[in-house]
């Protein structure tokens, strides 16, 4: 790989003859196998979840690395920066809010916080 674009793309955009590794859980197939293996985390039953946050009791994680994300766009200083206005959830990042108001208000695109 000379360029981060060209590992980008044999990573995330693979050729079909390259997905050799298919998910037993669902239909995705993936080049590499630690892909599949940190896609696998995603099928893993709540109580399995070894990782849990001091601060919501009810959250779980799959690896330290995700229960690290959830604290940094959840729980940091920064995470005032990016206000859901439906609930007032506050997120570290953008891609943070998007992904809450996907999941939790079926958006499409975060609704505006209003005055």
């Amino acid at each position: 790989y000379h360029t981060a674009y060209w590992r980008h793309l044999t990573t995330v955009h693979p050729k079909k003859e390259k997905l050799k590794h298919s998910c037993p859980h669902c239909s995705k197939v993936f080049s590499l196998k630690f892909k599949l293996d940190i896609h696998l985390q995603s099928h893993m039953n709540h109580t399995d979840k070894k990782y849990s946050c001091d601060e919501c009791p009810d959250k779980r994680f799959a690896s330290d690395e995700k229960l690290k994300n959830h604290k940094r766009n959840v729980h940091s200083k920064l995470a005032a920066s990016h206000l859901c206005g439906e609930c007032g959830a506050s997120y570290s990042n953008y891609p943070a809010l998007y992904q809450h108001s996907k999941r939790s208000h079926n958006h499409s695109t975060p609704q505006a916080v209003s005055d």
